[in-house]
């Protein structure tokens, strides 16, 4: 071939050559998705359980710092959403906020006109909800309440935990001590590594 002829070939892609590239990114994609989408979810169920660490820290900070008991409340709505709300408590009442009301609404003042008082010292501190299209649960073995006093659980055992499962051996614990200190760890059959084995 002339260098003129070389000059005048047209440049681009053929059709064939657009549609087999096409097919290999496709290939590409199916082959790396499903890692990916684990990826992501074991960085959300990491995230939660390091936010939980610092919700539980705040709580004890709370509890002293206002003079008054501090609650992480947990609920669920099955199949929508998991969520808990730290909020202060009227002394030895038991009421919780309700947390799947949403961020800012979780202690809105309720229509007891018995407990007028009890309403008015419910401050919502922090509401987090976790739906379920983030694919992670959050299970909780109870509410938790800390002491004025110290910050300490008010329950008797005091150590509490928190799971947050991804599915799949995605999974993270949060445990406390007796005296409300949290940590994260690795429950039996967890493929999340870099954390202790759950005792």
């Amino acid at each position: 071939m002339t260098r003129a002829r070389l000059l005048l070939r047209p440049r681009g892609f053929t059709l064939i050559e657009a549609i087999v590239t096409v097919a290999i990114l496709a290939v590409i994609l199916v082959l790396t998705a499903p890692s990916a989408v684990d990826w992501i979810v074991m960085q959300r169920v990491k995230a939660s359980a390091a936010e939980m660490v610092t919700d539980i820290r705040f709580a004890r900070g709370e509890a002293i710092k206002r003079n008054v008991r501090v609650v992480i409340a947990f609920q669920s709505v099955a199949g929508d959403q998991t969520c808990y709300s730290v909020h202060t408590q009227y002394f030895n009442e038991r009421k919780p906020c309700v947390c799947t009301k949403g961020a800012g609404r979780a202690c809105d003042k309720g229509t007891d006109p018995n407990l007028p008082e009890l309403w008015d010292t419910l401050v919502e501190l922090k509401t987090v909800s976790a739906p379920a299209s983030n694919r992670v649960a959050i299970a909780a073995s109870r509410n938790v309440t800390f002491l004025a006093s110290n910050g300490f659980p008010d329950a008797n055992p005091a150590a509490f935990q928190v799971d947050f499962d991804g599915q799949n051996g995605r999974t993270l614990r949060v445990v406390t001590n007796g005296t409300g200190r949290p940590q994260v760890c690795a429950p039996s059959g967890s493929r999340i590594v870099g954390y202790p084995s759950c005792a």
